[in-house]
């Protein structure tokens, strides 16, 4: 009967790397319902710890680096030898990665394997993305970075963090659907044209809802939807478009403006601030609006 089981450095029983670049997973211990993982992840990072279950214990330890963790009342930044406890949480907890991070986790659940199949079905999509239009990709991780910052400035449900996060990563996935010469065209779309790129909502909303709950899907197929209900696909409006869609709607207009495209130098911060505030209560959510500018206020210094 074996006795001691040896694992060497940078080994383990399992391995793999996640969409993020840089960023990956090891299984260490896998025994009796109890799992250890090793987790490294790049400087810059942001994520959620997802919620888990009132049976369920996890336990964090840093090994190196240094990691934030969002609250709306106060942020908590942990180093080398600090800890941190998981249990029984319904919301999800945002972090940034501060400095490339060691972590260690040990949990009484059986974690690792669901995460890796998971994350091998969202590798497909994000690399179908990145093959048919490369600043999607990059765009959906700005998008969601706003989106952390904005809810701040809101009367936010903390408990809706990961479902927002999640949708606002995989909002504009559905554009692997879109003709590549439609994506990249360096002129305006015309009205054909235009009616093909309103269908990436609605082929995102599949794609995200065979991986995920149906409400993620949901934000997503609503993030075109406008308050004076004039958006795609359904023309919801006001209170019918979920506040999540709201949120990622600002973010996702804001961030498209001032990114520089074949086809679009891009606008400045300013100009694309005038036009939020010229759009906000008819395309966009007010709330939203005022929440980006105020991150926006602390961010760049306005």
């Amino acid at each position: 009967m074996e006795a001691l089981e040896i694992i060497r450095k940078n080994d383990g029983i399992d391995k793999f790397e996640t969409f993020i670049q840089e960023n990956d997973s090891t299984l260490v211990v896998s025994e009796n319902g109890m799992e250890v993982i090793i987790y490294h992840m790049p400087k810059g990072l942001i994520g959620c710890f997802a919620p888990i279950s009132e049976e369920t214990i996890e336990s964090y330890s840093i090994l190196d680096g240094k990691i934030k963790l969002d609250d709306q009342i106060e942020d908590q930044i942990l180093e080398i030898g600090d800890s941190f406890i998981l249990k029984g949480i319904p919301f999800g907890i945002p972090f940034t990665v501060i400095e490339d991070l060691t972590l260690v986790v040990s949990t009484n659940s059986i974690i690792y394997l669901s995460d890796k199949e998971k994350n091998q079905k969202l590798c497909e999509i994000m690399n179908k993305v990145q093959a048919s239009d490369g600043d999607t990709k990059d765009h959906c991780e700005r998008v969601k970075e706003l989106c952390l910052s904005m809810i701040r400035y809101l009367p936010f449900d903390y408990r809706r963090t990961d479902e927002l996060l999640l949708a606002a990563r995989f909002h504009d996935c559905g554009k692997i659907m879109v003709p590549r010469e439609i994506l990249i065209k360096p002129a305006k779309l015309d009205n054909a044209e235009y009616e093909i790129m309103k269908t990436h909502p609605y082929e995102s909303y599949k794609i995200v809802k065979t991986y995920f709950k149906n409400d993620i899907a949901d934000i997503v197929l609503q993030h075109h939807e406008r308050i004076d209900g004039k958006g795609y696909p359904y023309g919801l409006a006001g209170d019918d478009i979920l506040f999540e869609a709201k949120i990622i709607a600002v973010a996702d207009a804001y961030d498209a403006m001032v990114t520089p495209r074949p086809y679009n130098r891009g606008k400045s911060i300013e100009e694309a601030i005038a036009e939020l505030k010229r759009n906000a209560g008819t395309q966009f959510d007010e709330q939203c609006v005022e929440a980006l500018l105020q991150h926006l206020q602390m961010s760049v210094k306005l």
